[in-house]
């Protein structure tokens, strides 16, 4: 998982780490471990 912000904005992370994708399900994160992943993920 590199390159996250040619990809996606923090808004989109962070719809997809609450609402899943796929068989990746939503939801398991509260949202303030939400924010701290999908920034996370924008500095990788």
């Amino acid at each position: 998982m590199t390159n996250m912000k040619a990809k996606y904005s923090e808004e989109e992370i962070l719809n997809l780490l609450n609402d899943g994708i796929g068989m990746m399900p939503g939801g398991l994160l509260s949202e303030e471990e939400a924010k701290t992943v999908s920034q996370w993920l924008l500095e990788k």
